[in-house]
């Protein structure tokens, strides 16, 4: 069986007024499903953040496609964990 890939790069997230007030930028660990079609589901925070982070990261996943996990050639579902980072500029 081969792991599901993903080329999210160049994804951004805007932090939220009160994450920015309070100095949170940090990483942002989720759980979700990759489906056959290389797309994501049943997305969930493994490590909730507030201030409106686990939103926003939930909905940048929601945009990414990845390379579908495969198992004798075919494509699989597959549960995998992701890590969303959020930074200041």
């Amino acid at each position: 069986m081969t792991a599901a890939t993903a080329g999210p790069s160049g994804t951004n997230l805007f932090s939220t007024v009160g994450a920015a007030e309070n100095g949170l930028f940090r990483k942002n660990p989720e759980a979700l499903v990759v489906g056959k079609d290389g797309r994501p589901s049943s997305i969930r925070v493994r490590e909730s953040l507030g201030m409106g982070l686990d939103e926003r990261a939930i909905e940048a996943v929601t945009r990414w496609r990845f390379r579908a996990a495969t198992l004798n050639g075919q494509p699989v579902a597959t549960q995998i964990a992701v890590e969303v980072d959020f930074h200041l500029y």
